[in-house]
């Protein structure tokens, strides 16, 4: 087998292009169906509460089977996995453990799945759904590979979301900063003055110290 090392590398240059959680999800999932042998693929983000939000889908037919799910109450993808788990679905036309949604997904000729815990990204769990319209389609002898090429996939996926969540810190940080200096001159205020003013201002506007700051760089906020 090839190493996957250029084509991680390949992604991880897509990832930093990436300006939301979503489009570099988005990137992960075509990845997957690119180069893990997978005919579709998904991206969840779980909730502590359960739930499942789909960050990110390689086309509808995943979709389709996320409703499957939730109509038949039941199937795979919409539990947490710890990293480096899976859950596997070797043919849906002979599943015990969630027959319904297997018949329903045979009939849409998805035959077998496989989802992957992968990184957590801001203290949420993250799986990867894979879904193939051949049966047994994770059990060859290359999957293990493949299996931990879809763990370091995930792993760039969360060092790239550290490093936009950094930016726009950083981002943040400077526009404030911005205000602060028009509030110091216009006001003739100390450093601390002024930001004990831009926290009462957005208090009792109750807008974010971010959105008021924007405004008052802007010169669009109500003096």
């Amino acid at each position: 087998m090839t190493s996957p090392w250029p084509d991680l590398e390949d992604l991880f240059g897509r990832l930093e292009r990436c300006e939301e959680l979503a489009e570099g999800a988005g990137e992960v999932a075509r990845f997957a169906r690119e180069r893990l042998g997978t005919d579709h693929a998904g991206l969840s983000l779980h909730t502590e509460a359960g739930g499942a939000t789909r960050l990110a889908l390689t086309d509808p037919l995943v979709a389709e089977l996320d409703e499957l799910r939730l109509l038949l109450h039941g199937g795979p993808g919409g539990r947490a996995l710890p990293e480096g788990s899976a859950t596997t679905i070797a043919d849906t036309r002979h599943d015990p453990l969630w027959p319904d949604w297997s018949t329903a997904a045979a009939g849409l000729d998805v035959l077998s799945v496989r989802v992957l815990g992968l990184p957590a990204i801001r203290g949420h769990a993250v799986t990867l759904d894979l879904y193939s319209h051949r049966p047994r389609a994770f059990e060859h002898d290359g999957w293990a590979d493949l299996g931990r090429t879809a763990l370091q996939a995930g792993r760039l996926l969360r060092q790239v979301d550290r490093v936009q969540n950094l930016r726009e810190a950083l981002t943040t940080r400077a526009l404030i900063g911005q205000a602060q200096g028009i509030v110091m001159e216009r006001h003739a205020l100390t450093s601390e003055q002024a930001m004990a003013y831009l926290r009462r201002m957005s208090q009792e506007s109750q807008v974010k110290v971010r959105d008021l700051a924007e405004r008052i760089v802007s010169g669009t906020e109500p003096r």
